[in-house]
C-alpha cells in the first residue's frame, strides 16, 4: 500500500477498484475512527469495489501515516485529505466516516461542499462531547494502558451481544498500532467540536446508518443528523452496536453501494 508525502506527514493509503474498466463511476473515500485504520474496512471491499474506485487511508498519526503524530485540529485533516484527492487527481467523491470518521466527515462535507456528492455516516454525531459515557475515563485508560485496553474496556457498549471474540480481539490488536498519545489528540479536538449548527448547510444526499443500542453516539446524535440534514435518510439496525461496521459489513456495504448507485 503506497504513501505520499503530504503536509509534515507520510499518508497511508490504498485504493481498490474491481468496477468494469469501461466506466467511470465517482469513486468512495472511507474515513476509519479513533484508534483505527485503513483495514477496519477490509470487508467492505467486495461490495463497493465492485462498482467503483475505494479510497481508504489512515488518518494522520494512525496505523501508518507517520505513527504517533499527534492531531491539532479537524481542519488539519480536511487539509490532508483535500490534498491526497488533489494527488489522486480527484475532483469528486463519495464520503463514508464512521464514528469519529463520521465526525470528520460531517465539517469534510460543508468545508470541501464541491468536492462531496454523498456523505454517509455510520455511527456517528455531530457532538461527541454529548455521549451518555464518561469521556474522562478514556484519557485514563489510554494514558495507563494505552490504545488496545482502552477499546476493549467498553467493549460491551462498542458491540452487540453476539459478536464473536475474534472481533473484539482483532479490534483491539488492530488498535494496538496507533499510539495512545494520538488517539488522545484526536478526542482532545472532536470533544471540544459541535457540529449540529452546520448540519442545515449540507444539502447533499445523505444516509445515516445507526444501532438503537449505540453506547457511544446514541439515538439522540441520529435523530438530530436525521431532522437537521435536509436531503438525508435514517436506517435504524437491532442487535448490534457502536462498531456495526465490524459486525454486519457485508449488509452495510451493500446498502452504501445501492445508495450511491442511485444518485444521479
Amino acid at each position: 500500500m503506497p504513501t505520499v508525502k503530504i503536509n509534515d506527514i507520510n499518508l497511508h493509503y490504498h485504493i481498490d477498484d474491481f468496477s468494469p474498466p469501461w466506466e467511470s463511476n465517482t469513486p468512495v473515500m472511507l474515513i476509519h475512527s479513533a484508534g483505527g485504520n485503513l483495514r477496519r474496512w477490509t470487508q467492505w471491499m467486495p461490495n463497493l469495489a465492485k462498482s467503483r474506485p475505494v479510497i481508504r487511508f489512515d488518518l494522520r498519526g494512525h496505523g501508518k501515516s507517520s505513527p504517533g503524530t499527534l492531531i491539532q485540529s479537524v481542519d488539519q485533516i480536511i487539509d490532508d485529505i483535500s490534498h491526497l484527492l488533489e494527488f489522486l487527481d480527484i475532483p469528486k467523491v463519495h464520503i463514508i466516516g464512521a464514528s469519529a470518521g463520521g465526525v470528520i466527515s460531517i465539517k469534510l462535507a460543508e468545508q470541501l461542499s464541491r468536492h462531496v456528492t454523498t456523505l454517509t455516516l455510520v455511527a456517528s454525531t455531530p457532538f461527541l462531547a454529548r455521549t451518555t459515557i464518561n469521556t474522562s475515563t478514556w484519557g485514563e485508560l489510554l494514558r495507563t494502558k494505552g490504545t488496545a485496553a482502552w477499546l476493549r474496556a467498553d467493549s460491551h457498549l462498542r458491540f452487540g451481544p453476539n459478536t464473536s471474540a475474534y472481533i473484539i480481539d482483532w479490534y483491539g490488536a488492530e488498535g494496538s498500532k496507533t499510539p495512545a498519545e494520538t488517539v488522545m489528540s484526536l478526542q482532545s479536538v472532536l470533544l471540544s467540536e459541535d457540529y449540529s449548527d452546520i448540519l442545515n448547510t449540507i444539502k447533499i444526499p445523505s444516509l445515516i446508518l445507526a444501532s438503537r443500542v449505540d453506547g457511544i453516539t446514541p439515538p439522540e446524535a441520529q435523530e438530530t443528523m436525521h431532522k437537521y440534514l435536509e436531503n438525508s435518510e435514517l436506517i435504524w439496525f437491532d442487535n448490534v452496536g457502536h462498531n456495526l461496521k465490524l459486525e454486519i459489513p457485508e449488509q452495510l456495504s451493500s446498502i452504501c453501494a445501492k445508495f450511491m448507485d442511485e444518485q444521479p
